[in-house]
């Protein structure tokens, strides 16, 4: 009798246990889960600012806005091609700041159409940026332990028809994305 109550106490336990460990896998999963979305929202709203973009340039003579980072981007607030909101990634906590990185000085034609003009700024999401092309796609780039992994960064053939280099980002990403 007594080893019988010693064993429905173990088995209590393990189940316990089994429950705890079940839990902390689902608590995970949802945190992955929420990051995709939240990575998703900022690529939709990288297209969104496409949109202004293009609008903006179709107006100047196919010019983006020449300025980089912010003050470029309150060139298309100022004009009113779009809203501030977007300027702040869902992934990002605290003070509506600026999120993405602007490069200005592009013009929107078949030359610039693979350049890279707004991205995320590195700590938006965990190893992973979003970057918005000049001719109006965004592509995710993975990146681990600062080691970019995306064909980007390590496919010649793809930099040279894109026209896209390690080079042609700002420090603040290259200091933060070590590439081979």
């Amino acid at each position: 009798m007594i080893a019988h109550v010693k064993w429905m106490k173990v088995l209590l336990i393990v189940f316990l246990l089994a429950a705890i460990a079940m839990m902390i896998s689902l608590a995970r999963q949802f945190a992955e889960m929420r990051e995709q979305g939240h990575r998703t929202l900022c690529a939709c709203q990288l297209s969104a600012l496409n949109i202004a973009l293009q609008f903006y340039a179709g107006e100047n003579e196919h010019c983006f806005p020449n300025q980089p980072g912010a003050i470029g981007l309150e060139m298309l607030c100022r004009d009113h091609y779009c809203d501030g909101k977007f300027f702040h990634c869902p992934s990002r906590s605290g003070p509506q700041t600026l999120s993405y990185v602007y490069r200005g000085g592009l013009k929107n034609t078949p030359e610039c159409a693979r350049q890279a003009i707004l991205w995320d700024r590195p700590g938006n999401h965990k190893h992973y940026l979003n970057v918005l092309f000049a001719d109006g796609h965004v592509e995710g780039i993975l990146y681990d332990h600062g080691k970019i992994v995306n064909r980007i960064f390590y496919d010649k053939e793809f930099r040279k028809q894109a026209a896209f280099s390690p080079g042609e980002l700002p420090p603040e990403i290259l200091n933060s994305i070590k590439t081979r």
